[in-house]
Parts: C-alpha cells; sequence; structure tokens
C-alpha cells in the first residue's frame, strides 16, 4: 500500500527533511528524479531548447507535490552556453566569454581563479542556472589531445589547485559546479567506447591527483563521469572509482552524474531512442544522475531495482545525494533570477584574466611596444579573426570578434593598410561561406582554420620600408569529438612557414622586428621556427577581449607574469605517448595504451633528459626577479615543513612572478627526477621592492604509490625542495631528511585489471 506523501516546506529558509521525502516516494518516482529530462538528440547533441533556460544542457524533473523543483545543469568551462535569441523575445540574452582552460591555469593564480569563479557563479544565478558543467581537468598528456585546450595542465597538483579555487569561487555563489571528466579521458578519438589502459600507479599519481585535490580543498558539489572504458569498463560503472576512492578515500559528499549519453557503445546507440545504456551497473557503482536520461533509461532502472540488480539502499543512497545538491542550489531555495546579469563588469574580468593568461616566450628587447601612432604590419589569418574559444561543451554562444588588429587600433596603433583591405574581406568571405553551411544559431568563428591568403613578396617588402613591426599570429582550432593532427596542427603548415621566413627576412634586412602570436589551445612546434622571430608570446583561446588583452600586454599596459602549464616538446616524436596515442587497432582505434605509466610531460622530459623548446613552467616578463633566503622550517614528519623565500624585483618596472616548488626524489623506488608539489604568485612588485612568500608541504607530498603495498609511501633518504622559475630552471634548493620508510595512507587495491604491457621505468 503506497504511503502517504510528505511535502517539503515551500519556505526557502526552512531545511526539507530528506529522510522522510524519501520514504514517501515510490520506486518509480525516485528513478525519475535520477534522471534528466533528455533532449531531441536527433536535432541538437548539445543543448536542450524547450526547458527553463533556453541552450541549457539539461534539466531534472520537478515533483511538486514533493515541493522538489527541477534544477538547471548548463555548460560552462569557458561561461554559460545558453541560447541568446529565444522566441517572440527581442531580448539578447548574452553572457561573459572566459578565457579557455589552459589560459586561465596558465596564470598560476589561485586568487584571480577565485575572482572568475566568483563572476561565473553570479552570472549563472542571474540566468537561472544551478549547475555550472566545469571545469575540466582531464591531464593533458599529449599535444594533439583535441580538448586541450578545456583542461589545465599536464601536471595534477597545478589542475587541482587552480579547479579548487575556481569551484570555490563559483560554489561561494550559491551555484554548484561539475568537476569533469572522471577519470583518464585524455583523447577524442571514438570517445564514446574508446578504452583508456591504465595502471594502478599512474591512475592514482597523475590521472587521479588533481581530482583528490580539487574534492579535498573545494568539495565540488557534483563530479562528472567520464565517456571512456578503464581498463575495460566504463567509468561510469566503476565502483572502486566512483565509491571506493572518491567516497571513501577522499570523503567526496556531493552527487556523480555521468556525461551526456554516456555508456553507449556508438553513436548509433545514443540515437536509438529505445536503445539503453546500463543504468544498473552505473547507480550501483556510485553513479547517481544519468543525463541528459530518456524514458527507456528510467524503464530500465526501474526493471533493475525490480529485480534486485540495484538495491534500495543503493537506489535510496543515489536519492539522496540527487535532493542534497538539489535543495542547495537557487531553484532549491526559491531564488528569483532576472536574466540581467551585469556583464560589463564580467567583460572587464574577462579581460584581465586573458592578459594574465598570455605567456611571453621569447623577447629579444622587442617588447613591449609603444602602440600609439606606431605603424604595425599584421600578418596571418587569425591577427584578423581570433579563435576565443573551442568547440563543444565550451561553446559560448557570441555576437562579436575582438581580434588582435582590433585591440591594437583601439589603443591608437596605425595598421598596414594594404595587409588590412587584403585580409579582412578574405576572412569575412571565409566566415560568410562557414555559415552559410551552419545553423544559424551555431558559434561560427571557431570551427574551421581559414587557409592562409597568399602575399607577395612585393608586398612584403613594402611592409617592412613603412611600418616598425611586424606583427604575424599563427592559429589552431581545436574542439571536442576530434583529435588533432602532428602534420596539421602541431607542426607549423608550409604556407605558415613560407610566410613568416619571407617577411623575417625582409624586415630583418631593414633592421626592424618580427612577433609572432600563437593562438592555440595546445603546445605546438617551435623548435625549427623560433630563431626567426625576435618575440613569441602564447595567447591560448583568449575569452571575449583577447584583442584588447593581447595589447594590453603588446604595449605594456599589463607585464606578462604566466608560465606554461604544459611542455613544448622540441617535436612531436619527443612526447612521450607520441607512439600509442593514436591508439589500436590503427584502422578504428579503441584501446589506448598509457605505456609511459608516471612519465608524462616534465616528469619525462626532465627525468630521461630529453630538450625540450619551452619547459614546463617557463614564461618570461618585461621585469626581472631575484630569489634568495630560502627557509625551512618544521619536521616534515609532524605538521609539515614551511617554506620561505624572498623574491626580488631587480627590473625597471612593476611585475609579479610565479614560485614553483618541486620536490627532488632520492634514488631507490623508480620516480621522475622532480614533481610540482606547490606554487604560488607574489602581488605586483614595484622595481627595487621584494615579497617573502610562504609555502608548505606535508608528508604526503613526498610520497609515492606503491601497488604491491596498496598504500602511499615515503621512502627514507635525502629530497631536495627545490624552488624554481620553471622546471628546469631551479634557483634554490634545500634538503629535506626523511629517517625512515613511511606509510602514509592504505587503502584498497583498484584497477587491477592485467594490462598488455608494462610501464616506462628509469631502471
Amino acid at each position: 500500500m503506497r504511503q502517504k506523501k510528505v511535502k517539503g516546506s515551500k519556505n526557502p529558509a526552512s531545511k526539507p527533511n530528506i529522510k522522510k521525502l524519501i520514504t514517501n516516494m515510490t520506486v518509480e518516482e525516485k528513478v525519475k528524479l535520477l534522471h534528466g529530462k533528455g533532449m531531441d538528440v536527433a536535432v541538437n547533441l548539445g543543448a536542450i531548447d524547450n526547458g527553463r533556460v533556453p541552450g541549457a544542457g539539461g534539466e531534472t524533473y520537478e515533483f511538486p507535490q514533493y515541493d522538489i523543483p527541477s534544477i538547471v545543469l548548463c555548460d560552462g568551462p569557458a561561461g554559460l552556453r545558453i541560447k541568446p535569441n529565444r522566441g517572440g523575445k527581442s531580448k539578447e540574452y548574452l553572457t561573459t566569454i572566459y578565457p579557455s582552460g589552459t589560459a586561465l591555469a596558465s596564470s598560476w593564480n589561485t586568487k584571480l581563479m577565485s575572482k572568475v569563479g566568483q563572476a561565473m557563479g553570479e552570472e549563472a544565478k542571474e540566468y537561472g542556472i544551478d549547475v555550472f558543467l566545469a571545469p575540466g581537468i582531464n591531464i593533458q598528456r599529449n599535444p594533439l589531445n583535441g580538448r586541450n585546450f578545456e583542461y589545465m595542465s599536464e601536471d595534477p597538483v597545478l589542475s587541482g589547485l587552480i579547479a579548487a579555487s575556481l569551484i570555490k569561487g563559483v560554489q561561494s555563489k550559491g551555484v554548484g559546479t561539475s568537476l569533469k571528466h572522471y577519470a583518464a579521458n585524455n583523447q577524442e578519438t571514438n570517445r564514446l567506447y574508446s578504452n583508456s589502459l591504465v595502471s594502478e600507479r599512474a591512475m592514482r599519481e597523475i590521472y587521479l591527483k588533481g581530482f583528490e585535490i580539487a574534492v579535498k580543498e573545494s568539495q565540488p558539489w557534483t563530479i562528472m563521469t567520464s565517456y571512456n572504458k578503464l581498463n575495460g569498463r566504463y567509468t561510469n560503472e566503476r565502483k572502486d572509482l566512483n565509491t571506493q576512492i572518491l567516497r571513501n578515500e577522499w570523503k567526496f559528499t556531493g552527487l556523480v552524474m555521468t556525461d551526456w549519453f554516456a555508456g553507449f557503445p556508438t553513436i548509433e546507440a545514443v540515437l536509438d531512442t529505445e536503445n539503453t545504456n546500463d543504468v544498473g551497473a552505473e547507480v550501483s557503482s556510485g553513479n547517481d544522475l544519468i543525463m541528459p536520461g530518456s524514458k527507456q533509461q528510467i524503464k530500465q532502472l526501474v526493471a533493475d531495482v525490480s529485480s534486485g540488480k540495484v538495491t534500495m539502499e543503493e537506489l535510496d543512497t543515489s536519492v539522496e545525494r540527487v535532493l542534497r545538491v538539489i535543495f542547495k542550489t537557487p531553484a532549491g531555495k526559491g531564488h528569483k533570477y532576472r536574466d540581467n546579469p551585469d556583464l560589463p563588469k564580467y567583460a572587464k574580468l574577462s579581460r584581465e584574466a586573458a592578459a594574465e593568461g598570455i605567456v611571453l616566450l621569447k623577447n629579444n628587447n622587442t617588447l613591449p611596444l609603444d602602440i600609439q601612432y606606431s605603424r604595425l604590419a599584421l600578418f596571418g589569418v587569425d591577427s584578423y579573426n581570433l579563435i576565443i574559444g573551442g568547440s563543444g561543451s565550451s561553446d559560448v554562444y557570441r555576437l562579436f570578434n575582438n581580434p588582435f588588429s582590433e585591440g591594437l587600433e583601439k589603443q591608437g596603433a596605425i595598421l598596414d593598410c594594404d595587409l588590412k583591405y587584403l585580409y579582412l574581406p578574405y576572412v569575412n568571405q571565409k566566415l560568410a561561406e562557414d555559415k552559410a553551411r551552419r545553423d544559424a544559431s551555431t558559434p561560427l568563428e571557431l570551427y574551421a582554420n581559414i587557409p592562409q591568403i597568399e602575399i607577395s613578396d612585393e608586398l612584403i617588402a613594402h611592409a617592412a620600408q613603412k611600418n616598425e613591426v611586424a606583427l604575424f599570429t599563427i592559429g589552431r582550432n581545436s574542439g571536442e569529438t576530434y583529435d588533432l593532427s602532428e602534420e596539421k596542427d602541431f607542426n607549423l603548415l608550409q604556407e605558415e612557414l613560407s610566410l613568416l621566413k619571407r617577411v623575417s627576412k625582409a624586415f630583418r634586412a631593414v633592421n626592424k622586428k618580427v612577433v609572432v602570436i600563437l593562438n592555440v589551445g595546445t603546445a605546438i612546434e617551435t623548435a625549427s621556427w623560433k630563431d626567426l622571430a625576435d618575440a613569441i608570446l602564447v595567447s591560448w583561446f583568449t575569452g571575449q577581449y583577447g584583442g584588447d588583452a593581447m595589447a594590453d600586454v603588446l604595449g605594456g599596459k599589463v607585464n606578462p607574469s604566466a608560465k606554461l602549464t604544459q611542455s613544448f616538446p622540441m617535436k612531436y616524436a619527443d612526447v612521450p605517448s607520441a607512439k600509442v596515442f593514436t591508439g589500436l587497432p590503427h584502422d578504428n582505434p579503441t584501446d589506448f595504451q598509457y605505456t609511459e605509466g608516471i612519465y608524462v610531460g616534465y616528469r619525462y622530459y626532465d627525468s630521461f633528459n630529453v630538450p625540450t623548446s619551452y619547459p614546463f613552467g617557463y614564461g618570461l616578463s618585461y621585469t626581472q626577479f631575484s630569489y634568495n633566503g630560502l627557509q625551512l622550517k618544521g619536521s616534515i614528519v609532524d605538521d609539515g615543513v614551511k617554506i620561505s623565500v624572498m623574491i626580488s624585483n631587480t627590473g625597471s618596472v612593476s611585475g609579479a612572478e610565479v614560485v614553483q616548488v618541486y620536490v627532488n626524489n632520492p634514488k631507490g623506488v623508480d620516480r621522475p627526477d622532480k614533481e610540482l608539489k606547490a606554487f604560488t604568485k607574489t602581488k605586483v612588485l614595484e622595481p627595487e621592492s621584494s615579497e617573502i612568500v610562504e609555502l608548505k608541504l606535508n608528508i604526503k607530498d613526498f610520497a609515492y604509490f606503491d601497488t604491491k603495498k596498496s598504500a602511499w609511501v615515503v621512502e627514507k633518504g635525502e629530497y631536495m625542495v627545490l624552488i624554481g622559475k620553471s622546471s628546469q630552471q631551479i634557483e634554490l634548493k634545500a634538503p629535506v631528511t626523511i629517517p625512515k620508510t613511511i606509510v602514509v595512507e592504505k587503502v584498497k587495491p583498484a584497477f587491477t585489471e592485467k594490462l598488455p604491457f608494462a610501464d616506462l621505468t628509469r631502471k
């Protein structure tokens, strides 16, 4: 006999009795609560257009009889992804486009990330969004991953701490986040049925460590599992991942949701509305919310509960987790949104963040420029059509583009007219052709790389005579669902290299400088051509005011302080995963072997003495900094070691410096030469001023994962604490002695499936 229903309170100030609500809900109601409302997959795989917030990614079911509202979930790695135009309304629902994840992380500034997170949370709340589907922190394992731009770094500590600051900022405004994609989701090829084959040690030290840090530091309200299988099983079906590690070891208290349509074996299965995945296995593993949801999945989960495949305890546990999140959201608290965010305020912050994420790789007495009234020759189509974000869930609908050409002109630069009026009509024509092939509501300028236009030697020579500096922008698009190409994306195209050579030769012949700007989402090859440039900057994907931000840096209004979050290899063959990244079998890859093990990025290059074009953590400034007075206080085996070091601005202009702390491991267990363990950024220091920065290391910062013991272990011996400007430029160091081997944390084994390879080692 059905029990009497008990409503939750309509008073948002009162706390609903979740236990009582669950007791009075039917099985069918509980199952429905664990699913999104779905979407018309045949028309739109990325957004729901008939919900409370058109264009948002998904929405849960409401239950008025219990005063349980629906909540709205929205894509958000670079800003809110909602529709700007709604039927019959003249109002445009514009949103702020922030720099990509890599650009944000390149600031190495946790305080800035908190500010960005707060702004994102405020804007989301004003537009009726309850959960932001961001940030993404998968490791940038290989520069050809099509989604690298959305992620933070090749290093898990940097990824985890930057993400934690962003999450805390968003959630301080009463809006949830969804940390993603959990886990080992490091390529886009065949992503619905790719199988990441990873050892337990690599998983725990590299691919899970950033998630662990972010969870423990910020407690995101939700976590999103990934599309891929992990050692043969979908991540959203792995109890060791979603319950044992996430909840029991890390003490995560929120809900776990699937990625959209995750668990389906093929795209055809997604489009088949009569098909379903193993939703019972997902819920039993600890995956609480199935997105975007379908009627067939609801029917299947009811059957799984009826058959006992999913127990009532498992069902009720997931229902409770979902309800706890719902009642924390703006909708759950009865918030009345106004669709009126402070867009000018957020645009200013987006510009600030873009400028702080621009990395200066080279500067041969060239920058900053005296922009006002300077005559500049802008080469490359991307100087006139900025790539401001990647495609997929990072799309943010936009109605304008603020390219470098516009940003420079707004600050008084005089652009070469011959080049400007050659490039602009060509760029506009290509964009119009692209628009004609797509739905009018789709973001357009970020999809296809626009081919370079032919520039004659005569025009280049004329530009060199009448302009003071040449700026050449090299752009690369990337996005969800596809990976990049070594030949077309990582390396310069032949037409780009030819043009750069001819521009460099002509301008240097008359003693003028050449500046190259990389408008890219991930590392590209620079070693073979960097001598052709006098200055090189990486803008990454800049967000909506990238042109203004770049002009701020080029003209010295902002002194660059960003550092690389991923290594720039000399050539693609040097990447430790280069031989295995494309997967097996070669004609239609499904298995992706992580044979490099723990040796990802700088951990590989620095340990195996493989030269890089630019190392991890590298970035120049218009001023110089000295490091002095390193002190270590305390005991690492007790309360940890406190580190202090004095950073002084010894140059002639104000600027900020990123201080990086690495630990060098003793000889014994196979481990990387050094690993990043902490970082901080100074305030903006005036010339001849100093700041003493303080950081801390605890015992687990010295640990490795011992698979035989199923434990985090600190080996006895002498470690070195390294203070550096990059992973390869160490300024100060001091020893830390561990007198005996210490088991820091004992855990249950996970990911124990036998793999068809052995991890790379230094032994």
